[in-house]
């Protein structure tokens, strides 16, 4: 009788087979923590070998280290700014992405989040994603922009939006709009903290009020 093949019993290729077992880590790990999750179990639901998981990654750790690249990986391409908007409509764009897809397994991005305490591989990659989000945020300002205070600002600002993501994606609550708007308010007050331009802060201002209404379709952001 004809069917669909089973794509695990399939004849994949090194490539494939490495992205279906990273992938497959990221669910497990995400289900049921690292600790909870043994070699043993992760080859059994791929339906490979033991030995062949040592082959691809030498050791557990390094599965777990190469899993947790990859999902970074992911979310760095998901939320890469489109540099053809305006800097209001690529924060607004951005951040929408970044909750959408985090919403998309957020027990998994729930335990990504919460980084590798005392595992400086993780500490480094986790590093390299929040290093690519501080430089799409400062080529979207104009030049001069860039200063000791404004990077600490907005450095401050990534570790604030990890926060409200870890407490909202349990929830869902509220919508997600709302949550989008919230993360540009705590940005612009940030900066403008930080001695940014005030004409700059004024005009970006404008820009993600209008982008917020127009993409989300939610209030513009009131500071005063």
């Amino acid at each position: 009788m004809g069917g669909v093949e089973d794509p695990v019993r399939r004849r994949l290729s090194v490539d494939e087979r490495r992205a279906l077992l990273l992938e497959l880590g990221l669910r497990l790990f995400g289900d049921r923590g690292l600790d909870e999750v043994s070699v043993e179990d992760i080859a059994r639901e791929a339906g490979v070998s033991a030995g062949l998981l040592y082959h691809y990654f030498g050791s557990k750790r390094e599965f777990h280290h190469a899993v947790t690249a990859h999902a970074m990986d992911r979310l760095q391409a998901v939320t890469m700014p489109d540099t053809s908007l305006s800097p209001g409509d690529q924060l607004v764009s951005s951040l929408a992405a970044y909750l959408e897809y985090l919403r998309s397994d957020s027990r998994g991005w729930a335990w990504l989040l919460r980084g590798g305490a005392g595992d400086g591989r993780l500490a480094a990659i986790a590093e390299r994603y929040r290093q690519v989000v501080v430089e799409n945020v400062f080529a979207g300002l104009p030049p001069g922009s860039d200063t000791p205070m404004t990077r600490l600002a907005v450095r401050g600002w990534i570790g604030s939006n990890t926060e409200i993501s870890l407490h909202w994606l349990p929830a869902g609550e509220p919508e997600l709009g709302a949550v989008v708007r919230l993360m540009v308010a705590v940005f612009l007050a940030a900066l403008e903290a930080a001695d940014l331009d005030p004409v700059t802060v004024h005009l970006l201002r404008a820009d993600v009020d209008a982008a917020l209404e127009r993409r989300l379709g939610v209030a513009a952001v009131r500071l005063v």
